[in-house]
């Protein structure tokens, strides 16, 4: 991304959240300069066990914490039917 960043710098960004300034195919050439896929990094699902680039961040809490709250989140979201079934998982405990 450091080599997307400077590309597109060195093409002529600057101030780019500012909407007056802000040039979305200047920022698509940069990435295709640089041979990588925007939608990589758009689109892909983000592993519970992946470093992020906010891992560095404090907001309180610590990333497990997070983790087991987005777990039971998505367990208790599940269709009756299947948070009831035989085959389903237990509902995490830690």
């Amino acid at each position: 991304m450091g080599r997307v960043i400077e590309t597109a710098f060195e093409n002529g960004a600057f101030f780019d959240t500012w909407e007056e300034y802000f040039n979305y195919d200047r920022w698509l050439d940069a990435f295709k300069a640089c041979g990588i896929d925007p939608d990589f990094y758009n689109y892909r699902a983000i592993g519970l066990d992946e470093v992020t680039p906010w891992d560095h961040l404090d907001v309180g809490v610590t990333k497990a914490h997070l983790v087991r709250e987005y777990k039971k989140k998505r367990w208790r979201r599940r269709p009756p039917s299947l948070a009831t079934a035989n085959a389903a998982p237990a509902a995490p405990t830690s």
